[in-house]
């Protein structure tokens, strides 16, 4: 419970006038003055309450966390995401005080969010929200510490990867050149570059050494809003001499002028949803028209064009450290982890390799008995 109160008095030098927060925590009477206006006080009360408060609602300190910390230190679509977790999966715990959510209550949740229908990647997802919101009160001494730190992750089933084969892209180029040049470009520069969907938004002319064939990837565009790559790190991407081409091509034939490689018709950024509605998923359609039954593309996301480039490097041979730089991953251990069920030739070599070093083996003994 707390209040504000005008407080006035008089001695030698005036009329004074202070404003002053009182308020009641655990049955404990607290008192804080020398605001010299009322919005002065008001802005500081919540302040306040968190710093004294044991019964701080998780949704408070959840907002805290993301008001304060998030803004501070998370992307903007990081903070977006976990805004949405709060607002829409977080029913269950949100009214609870943040010092008594126990192991059950995230049980529960749990239990709530598979009622939904939600993944668990998507669970965990949340639950790292919520741990990193206790976490949050532990530092900031809101809590005496975190009950659910070493909760267990549920196990994540590894999703399948979508690609298009070798007919399927020549297709998927073929229409998309008569479709649009940018279009072409767009999607020719996301299938031999595997650069994933806000960092082709943002991509500038500047950053493409035409000289040397490399793009230099570093931002992104995330809600027409520009930022940091996913990683936070800047990379170095190969561009084949056909990609080169294409590009070299579609800057000669482009009569907007934008800083931005891909924009609209004001050259402004593309709206990532319309690009997909309207482009890309009515051209893997009208590919499905010109395949046959047994090319026909069944599933395909956008994001799956970023796969194909990464199946189609690994299945031919290319070392995986190459790819894992190419596409911007934290480790090769991540790109093996994607990847692995595209890479049966690697299998089949490395048996065959040790099916010759077997025989090499025996035919060392048979000359060794000889001697």
């Amino acid at each position: 419970m707390a209040s504000i109160r005008k407080r006035t008095w008089k001695n030698k030098s005036g009329t004074h006038i202070c404003y002053e927060i009182n308020y009641v925590i655990d049955g404990k009477q607290y008192r804080k003055s020398g605001y010299k206006s009322l919005i002065e006080a008001q802005l500081d009360l919540p302040n306040v309450i968190l710093d004294n408060s044991s019964d701080i609602k998780f949704s408070i300190l959840a907002n805290d966390y993301l008001n304060r910390h998030c803004e501070l230190n998370c992307k903007p679509s990081t903070k977006a995401l976990y805004e949405n977790y709060l607002k829409v999966n977080l029913a269950e715990i949100k009214a609870k005080k943040a010092r008594e959510i126990k192991r059950r209550d995230i049980e529960t949740l749990i239990l709530f969010l598979k009622g939904k229908g939600l993944s668990n990647k998507t669970i965990n997802g949340i639950i790292t929200f919520v741990q990193a919101v206790l976490n949050y009160g532990v530092d900031n001494s809101f809590l005496k510490e975190n009950p659910i730190a070493k909760f267990k992750k549920l196990p994540q089933t590894k999703p399948t990867v979508h690609f298009l084969n070798e007919i399927q892209i020549k297709v998927f180029l073929k229409l998309a050149k008569e479709y649009s040049t940018m279009y072409y470009s767009f999607f020719a520069t996301a299938l031999f570059t595997g650069m994933r969907r806000g960092e082709l938004l943002g991509l500038e002319w500047s950053d493409i050494d035409f000289k040397r064939g490399k793009i230099s990837v570093n931002k992104q565009i995330y809600k027409g809003v520009k930022q940091s790559t996913k990683t936070n790190k800047e990379r170095i991407i190969d561009i084949s001499e056909n990609l080169l081409e294409i590009l070299k091509e579609y800057k000669i034939k482009n009569t907007t002028f934008s800083k931005l490689v891909f924009h609209n018709k004001s050259g402004g950024p593309l709206h990532p949803y319309n690009m997909e509605q309207w482009y890309f998923h009515p051209l893997i359609r009208r590919c499905n028209e010109i395949l046959d039954e047994e090319n026909q593309i069944k599933r395909l996301r956008f994001h799956d064009l970023r796969h194909t480039y990464a199946t189609y490097l690994l299945s031919n041979g290319v070392p995986v450290k190459y790819v894992q730089e190419q596409l911007g991953h934290a480790t090769a251990r991540m790109t093996l982890d994607t990847y692995a069920s595209v890479m049966p030739s690697v299998k089949f070599e490395a048996l065959d390799l040790l099916k010759r070093l077997q025989k090499n083996e025996v035919i060392e003994h048979k000359l060794s008995t000889k001697d």
